[in-house]
């Protein structure tokens, strides 16, 4: 950031004497300043100040999506291991009630057959 900030205000500054030069009638003098070696190498700085920084920028998102991403992950494996011990728990109840109606009306049906057969 600061490496951008400095070049921005070099280049400006570069920029801002050209103009200057031109309020002042030197316009050829700021036209050959602003196409000299001397401009070109605070543009080249800057181009790389800012690729720099666009380069941070890339790897500092791509490392937040990365986090996001594997958080994301976890959810879901913790919210698919919940749901699957619902389903579980749902078919357990089912069976133990299933289990208790079989087992009550057997009851009365084996009493019913005890009480004819006595």
């Amino acid at each position: 950031e600061s490496g951008l900030l400095a070049a921005a205000g070099r280049l400006g500054a570069s920029e801002a004497a050209a103009a200057d030069r031109v309020r002042a009638g030197g316009a050829a003098d700021a036209w050959a300043a602003l196409q000299g070696a001397e401009h070109q190498l605070l543009r080249d700085e800057y181009t790389r100040a800012v690729r720099a920084f666009a380069d941070r920028v890339d790897r500092e998102a791509d490392a937040e999506l990365r986090q996001v991403q594997g958080e994301s992950y976890w959810s879901l494996a913790t919210a698919t291991a919940v749901t699957g011990l619902l389903g579980v728990a749902l078919v357990a109840g089912w069976l133990v009630a299933a289990r208790r109606r079989s087992a009550a009306a057997a009851r009365p049906a084996d009493q019913k057959t005890r009480r004819v057969a006595v």
